[in-house]
């Protein structure tokens, strides 16, 4: 494992583990963007392993169906976390489709922080949203915060052919 400070002990790793939403820690450090840990949830929502994604690049490939959405969403958030200020280094939420290891097509929100040199993404249903909270907390939240959306087409049997960003 590489070195990232937020995770110097067993204890953290199992904390981050047992956490009900589906986490992936990506060092920012290094150029090839490695992931260094996802937790069981981001496993069990996803069918993917950590052995099975070694870098951004990686996951990119087997979570975006199509090159260009591929990169506008892995470009948008690391710009985002370029982007995020010394003081507030939470990201923009931002809704994304995933295509699932069981070729499922899943509607997640994505946003995350930015610690020392890590990037700690977060993803939550978009169906099981307000499970995960207050669902009035959670509104209020999302009303104040800059929210992009990738909002995707689908042409009849080609799947998703292209998209519209919305910021």
């Amino acid at each position: 494992m590489g070195q990232i400070s937020m995770i110097s002990s067993s204890e953290t790793l199992s904390i981050l583990n047992g956490i009900s939403f589906p986490l992936m820690l990506v060092d920012l450090s290094e150029i090839e963007k490695p992931i260094r840990f996802v937790n069981q949830a981001f496993e069990n929502d996803f069918g993917f392993s950590q052995s099975m994604l070694q870098t951004l690049k990686d996951w990119s490939d087997l979570f975006f169906s199509g090159k260009l959405y591929r990169e506008v969403v892995v470009g948008t958030l690391l710009r985002d976390a370029e982007n995020a200020s010394p003081n507030q280094r939470n990201l923009p939420i931002r809704e994304i489709e995933i295509l699932a290891k069981r070729n499922q097509r899943l509607r997640y929100f994505l946003t995350g922080s930015v610690i020392n040199h890590s990037l700690v993404c977060i993803f939550i249903s978009s169906e099981g949203f307000f499970e995960y909270g207050h669902d009035t907390a959670i509104r209020k939240v999302i009303n104040n915060i800059s929210v992009g959306i990738f909002s995707l087409k689908t042409e009849s049997n080609k799947g998703i052919e292209s998209f519209d960003y919305v910021n």
